[in-house]
């Protein structure tokens, strides 16, 4: 299974980044799509997460973790 980590904003961005880096995240990094976290709000503005899933192993299965500090967002 491949993680595919996204931030609402910068800030939760650059603190997920330096739990992974000194490997307190709960993901190792190989389990995380192209190996990193993404600032991203929505995956039709980021093609190349997107073409990365496509090319996954058909049998592979992809989970989507979405963190931020809003709880009126709309999905």
């Amino acid at each position: 299974m491949k993680y595919l980590i996204l931030t609402e904003g910068t800030d939760e961005k650059a603190l997920f980044d330096v739990l992974l880096e000194r490997k307190i995240f709960k993901y190792p990094k190989t389990d995380l799509l192209l190996e990193e976290i993404f600032h991203c709000r929505q995956l039709k503005n980021k093609p190349v997460l997107i073409d990365a899933i496509k090319l996954l192993p058909s049998k592979e299965k992809v989970s989507i973790v979405r963190i931020g500090d809003k709880l009126s967002d709309k999905f």
